[in-house]
């Protein structure tokens, strides 16, 4: 009897933990950097060597997403830190028809 509900306890357990997982089927990221606009922004940054570069992609919830990709100085955490800028660059991904518009 109690191997059966430890069995149990653990098939709970293993069900209630499951994440379902969600396939990128926008490609938010990809479609993001091939436009222009974002291009301009962000290829100068990258060629300077001196930020290090995130990525985050936030869902609207109407069919569009919003990519931000974030430089932030190599030195920003030197002490004393330096006087640059965190730059921004952000873009909105249309899903459907996978374009991107930059603000």
């Amino acid at each position: 009897m109690k191997k059966l509900f430890f069995a149990l306890c653990l098939l709970v357990f293993a069900i209630v933990s499951v994440r379902p997982v969600v396939a990128d089927t926008c490609h938010a990221i990809q479609v993001a950097e091939a436009t222009p606009c974002v291009q301009s922004q962000v290829q100068p940054l990258r060629a300077s060597g001196i930020y290090n570069e995130s990525k985050s992609v936030t869902d609207n919830g109407n069919g569009t997403q919003t990519v931000t990709f974030t430089f932030t100085p190599k030195c920003y955490n030197s002490n004393p830190p330096c006087l640059l800028a965190t730059k921004i660059v952000t873009a909105t991904v249309d899903c459907a028809s996978g374009t991107a518009t930059c603000p």
